[in-house]
């Protein structure tokens, strides 16, 4: 948040307040406090839903030691092992019933060497749930194992083979040609 959105949001705080010490100064009590909590609730309510919200800035992560700069509407989620896989379904869940879900949704296999039947269970329930809104999924850290096991098990037909990249670098790349089009 820059200097300009602080000023913005103290300047209608003073507003809101001036505005109920007029309404008390002109009417009563009762109806300061009401207008006031009314106009506050509905102030602060539509800062977690604009100014706060995650998805409309850009990020920075570190990467191999490198600050790097992730883009709004971009979520990254790192696979680190087999429960992750269950973690991730559940977070996919989650972005399934928000009002504004991200659409791109990148998946690191940073640490995963082989995937097994499970996994690749929960891979195609969260493709099947990010295709039903709509949301890209971009696979990032895969290396030559990885890529073998998913072309065995039919999510790179289902991806596609653009959507898989070997770095997260490579992976970000591909998310920005998404956003372009």
């Amino acid at each position: 948040m820059n200097s300009n959105e602080r000023l913005k949001g103290i300047g209608k705080d003073i507003l809101i307040i001036v505005f109920a010490f007029l309404l008390f100064a002109f009417f009563n009590l009762r109806m300061a406090v009401l207008v006031g909590t009314v106009c506050t609730a509905v102030l602060l309510i539509r800062r977690f839903a604009f100014d706060l919200n995650p998805l409309s800035s850009e990020r920075k992560i570190i990467y191999n030691g490198k600050e790097i700069l992730i883009p709004s509407k971009v979520e990254v989620f790192e696979v680190k092992d087999s429960l992750s896989f269950e973690s991730l379904l559940k977070y996919v869940q989650i972005l399934q019933s928000i009002a504004i879900p991200p659409r791109i949704l990148i998946i690191r296999f940073y640490t995963i060497f082989y995937l097994r039947q499970m996994e690749f269970h929960f891979l195609n329930e969260i493709l099947k749930i990010l295709n039903s809104r709509k949301i890209v999924a971009v696979l990032s850290d895969v290396d030559e194992s990885i890529m073998s096991d998913l072309e065995r098990g039919g999510i790179v037909e289902k991806i596609g083979l653009q959507n898989i990249a070997k770095n997260l670098i490579n992976a970000l790349s591909r998310t920005e040609e998404i956003l372009e089009n």
